[in-house]
């Protein structure tokens, strides 16, 4: 990738124009589809984009055929599959890149994301769901909430929390979805109640509580919540 190129499309990253980063970036592929640093640049914007399983898809393309040794895609797509809600595919992922990078590039914040994890295990130890069926459909979701079109991504949710009723990370994207649509915070509210309620502790929702409070200003309540965000991650450690 020439320097002025590559520069051209950090501006478009620095600038959060991430779509026309991509198509840059895209392009340029063209000429040289089995370029690895276009490839994982292209993956990590895919990432920022929201769209997972894009993203993911090109790590295995790296890892499957051009270099196997690239560690740092196991942990790209491990944190892409947290943000999927798929925390056992994250979890192994994760386990991955510890097992070949002990004191990588990304060992502290893999060794975070895998206590993170941890309080997942065993909730996801027997997942119910298609999860190739998931994959599509929260990434799909995830594209509508990026892209601002809020009435569709909720009306998207809401048939995934009925076709999957025990995947809260649909139920936590859907408050997200009421709380950003106009007149609907008290349903986004309930919907992280309904979350606390029957997977208590629930990290996902917890932060989703805090971001709340802190749009509402509503400093003492995002407090208690952060207090029990920090005592549910340290029990983990």
């Amino acid at each position: 990738m020439g320097i002025t190129f590559f520069i051209k499309v950090l501006k478009h990253i620095e600038k959060r124009n991430l779509s026309r980063a991509s198509k840059l970036i895209q392009r340029a592929i063209v000429l040289e589809p089995e370029n690895v640093e276009m490839l994982s640049q292209l993956a990590i914007i895919y990432t920022e984009m929201g769209h997972y399983q894009q993203s993911n898809e090109l790590l295995d393309f790296i890892l499957e055929h051009i270099d196997e040794n690239m560690s740092e895609c196991h942990y790209f797509k491990a944190n892409n599959y947290a943000n999927l809600g798929l925390f056992q595919e994250a979890y192994k992922s994760a386990t991955a890149y510890a097992a070949l990078e002990e004191n990588g590039e990304f060992a502290d914040e893999n060794d975070d994301l895998l206590d993170l994890l941890d309080m997942s295990d065993e909730e996801d130890e027997d997942f119910p769901y298609d999860q190739d069926d998931l994959i599509v459909k929260q990434d799909q979701a995830n594209h509508l909430l990026e892209s601002g079109r809020l009435d569709e991504a909720i009306e998207m949710l809401e048939q995934m929390i009925v076709e999957y009723p025990e995947f809260w990370s649909a139920y936590n994207n859907l408050a997200l979805a009421y709380f950003y649509s106009s007149g609907r915070i008290h349903q986004a509210k309930e919907m992280l109640n309904r979350v606390l309620h029957e997977n208590p502790g629930n990290l996902h929702a917890l932060c989703n509580q805090l971001v709340f409070y802190h749009y509402e200003k509503r400093r003492r309540k995002g407090q208690r919540v952060s207090k029990a965000i920090n005592a549910r991650v340290s029990n983990t450690k």
